[in-house]
């Protein structure tokens, strides 16, 4: 079994959701992303939509995920994986 963790980040500012699998981190992530509209919350579909943009478009200030084995790890989560 893996030690490994996920976590939805926006890049440069901080993590939204950590999860022991990439669909536990989106999850975790989606209740704290905002809408256009500003409101917070938004479905799991739109959270992953989000990270594949952010994958495929990499840049300051968007929506990706990161692994725990990331060097950038410690930069946005804590110590005890939250």
């Amino acid at each position: 079994m893996s030690n490994k963790k996920y976590a939805v980040i926006q890049d440069g500012y901080g993590a939204f959701g950590v999860g022991d699998t990439p669909d536990a981190a989106v999850t975790a992530a989606a209740e704290w992303l905002c809408d256009e509209n500003g409101f917070q919350g938004i479905s799991v579909a739109s959270a992953r939509a989000l990270v594949d943009e952010g994958r495929s478009n990499p840049h300051h200030g968007c929506i990706t995920m990161i692994d725990s084995d990331d060097e950038e790890w410690g930069d946005y989560v804590e110590e005890d994986g939250k």
